[in-house]
């Protein structure tokens, strides 16, 4: 469905800054985004005439932006956008946070003509300040997916329209043609079952009435990043992430990118690396000490990215290549580091058996064909929760605790006939369970 959009600044009960930040970015700019995600262009900005002049320099300042309309009538967007080659029009309210991919859902619904659809979202499980003196949003009464009445306080229950909306071509028209207010409008199309309700499950919206509720919309939308439940260990899940979450509002403060993320956790694993090959107690107990910060700055690229609608073919590329590479130049190091401790060739060989055996693996789970690990959900079985924590990178951990123990030879020479195991079970699966 090919969608027109308009992001509706409130004009009364809204206390916010329209440029106030929220998670690194304006909040126009982060509502803007988001709805370019769903594919919708154009997109209008209905603001009022004395702040028009402001927003359009923020607009122009800021590159990769969909092109964008700033009107002070809705109506003005039905003139230039609302064509033969458009099916609809979503109806955004600034002070409302939604996730993305429930947003996209939404603008996705196949709505018939003269039809238009709401999100309804029960207030007593509503996140945000005061979201029961909020502005932007009605009581409703509901019979199937139906509103049957819109506004009347006095039928009032917990469920209540977020003024997300979702109107068809030609309802949008009827509404530009009857120049009646919002409300009006909305009210004769709930009377003629004109109007569908959508529900927004709980914790799925945010709303944003005052100013301090900025830093609480924050916090909010941190709190959403969920890790991935596949390949990653029960520490990375746990105490790396919690980690994270903790520097993730001073991080998204600053002008940092998330490719300089993943670029300086890679500098310190080189150091790390080096460290290790020094061959002495006290510099692989300073490499080891260096892992912890590697893994809290591994979970912080993919967040900061997420929330910054940063995300990248080449910061996807640089976060698992890079991260195999460093997991090699690592094991590299140790096995150096092991052969000039002791003098003995066994841990160069050891060094090359892995590097073989790592490689291999990177090959092999590379292919198709090859799946380690269930894609679509976590782990269940109890071979896939060890192949999970296996493969996660909570064995910089262990690499720690063996570096203060002084036995990282033990390390090196597990390593090296664990990776050919595991590349051969790779290979198994590739060539013989499939056939």
């Amino acid at each position: 469905m090919t969608i027109a959009a308009c992001i509706s600044v409130p004009t009364e009960g809204f206390a916010a800054d329209l440029f106030g930040m929220v998670a690194g970015l304006p909040l126009w700019q982060r509502q803007l985004l988001m709805l370019s995600r769903t594919g919708a262009a154009p997109i209008a900005i209905l603001e009022q005439p004395d702040r028009k002049e402001k927003l359009r320099r923020e607009l122009a300042a800021v590159q990769k932006l969909p092109p964008v309309r700033i009107i002070s009538d809705p109506r003005e967007l039905a003139h230039t956008s609302l064509n033969h080659e458009v099916e609809g029009c979503l109806y955004l309210p600034l002070n409302l946070l939604i996730e993305p991919e429930r947003l996209a859902a939404f603008a996705a619904q196949d709505l018939p003509q003269g039809q238009v659809a709401v999100g309804i979202v029960s207030m007593s499980h509503a996140t945000g300040a005061d979201t029961g003196k909020l502005e932007n949003r009605s009581p409703v009464l509901l019979s199937g997916d139906q509103v049957v009445s819109w506004g009347e306080r006095e039928s009032a229950t917990t469920e209540q329209a977020s003024r997300l909306l979702l109107f068809s071509t030609s309802a949008w028209q009827e509404w530009r043609n009857s120049g009646h207010g919002l409300d009006l409008f909305l009210t004769r199309l709930a009377r003629q079952d004109r109007l569908r309700g959508i529900e927004l499950h709980s914790g799925e919206v945010f709303f944003i009435r005052q100013q301090q509720d900025l830093e609480s919309a924050t916090n909010w939308l941190i709190s959403r990043e969920e890790s991935s439940p596949v390949g990653e260990g029960i520490l990375e899940n746990s105490w790396n992430r919690a980690l994270a979450r903790r520097l993730l509002p001073w991080i998204l403060r600053q002008q940092i990118a998330p490719n300089q993320i993943t670029l300086t956790a890679f500098l310190f694993g080189l150091l790390a690396a080096w460290a290790f090959a020094q061959g002495s107690h006290g510099w692989s107990v300073a490499a080891g000490l260096l892992l912890p910060l590697l893994l809290v700055l591994d979970c912080l690229d993919g967040a900061v990215a997420r929330l910054k609608f940063k995300e990248s073919r080449l910061g996807a590329w640089l976060d698992r290549q890079g991260d195999s590479l460093l997991n090699l130049l690592l094991f590299w190091g140790i096995a150096r580091g092991c052969y000039l401790a002791s003098s003995h060739p066994v841990f160069l060989v050891a060094g090359v058996l892995l590097t073989f055996g790592y490689l291999s693996c990177w090959w092999l789970l590379d292919m198709p064909g090859v799946v380690a690990l269930p894609t679509a959900q976590a782990p269940e079985s109890w071979k896939e929760k060890i192949l999970a924590e296996l493969s996660s990178r909570d064995f910089f951990y262990l690499i720690l605790l063996l570096a203060c123990l002084n036995r990282l030879e033990w390390l090196i020479v597990g390593s090296a006939v664990g990776t050919n195991i595991f590349a051969i079970v790779l290979f198994r699966q590739k060539y013989y369970d499939q056939g």
